[in-house]
């Protein structure tokens, strides 16, 4: 079994990218139609995926849609997990050096860092989301980022362009399918 955790700040774009790996994986797979739970498995070219997160609805999609006790069960479900089997994530809520540190020990652990232009950032969260995140919980949420970047191995992955979420989704939908 092996894990792929895709995370970063908010506003680079992880669940954009995240949504379009889901289309890529295939039609006819439940990832297709963006319904994905923490307990979906499923198996994409006869090969094991889970999806930890939830796609439908409104509101932030990802992980963060998850209850925020989640971990110690997503942790035994990784546990529970053997063979060719392939966990991916993206959001905050399982970004977190205790919950990647679970998924290190339950076998290979891929981290992929989402980044993104400073000033680009800054006009996403003005102007594309209109969000309400104070300067003080955006500036805990790179600490964050900064600390998983410095204790565990990682790819940063740059989504600048438009057409950067397309290039880094065929990417990362290539190594869930790896």
């Amino acid at each position: 079994m092996r894990t792929i955790a895709i995370g970063g700040e908010p506003a680079t774009g992880k669940s954009t990218i995240m949504r379009r790996v889901l289309e890529l994986l295939g039609p006819g797979s439940p990832f297709a139609h963006g319904l994905c739970r923490f307990t979906l498995h499923s198996s994409v070219a006869g090969h094991p995926v889970s999806v930890l997160g939830m796609y439908e609805g409104e509101g932030f999609p990802g992980t963060d849609r998850l209850s925020m006790g989640v971990q110690p069960h997503a942790v035994s479900y990784l546990r529970s997990l053997s063979g060719p089997a392939t966990v991916v994530f993206e959001g905050d809520r399982l970004f977190n050096g205790k919950f990647l540190t679970a998924a290190k020990g339950c076998g290979p652990l891929e981290v992929y860092v989402i980044e993104t232009d400073p000033a680009l950032l800054s006009m996403r969260h003005a102007l594309a989301r209109a969000d309400t995140q104070s300067e003080t919980w955006l500036a805990g949420r790179r600490t964050k980022v900064a600390n998983i970047k410095r204790d565990f191995k990682h790819v940063v992955l740059h989504n600048d362009l438009p057409s950067d979420v397309e290039t880094l989704a065929q990417f990362l939908a290539g190594r869930v399918l790896a």
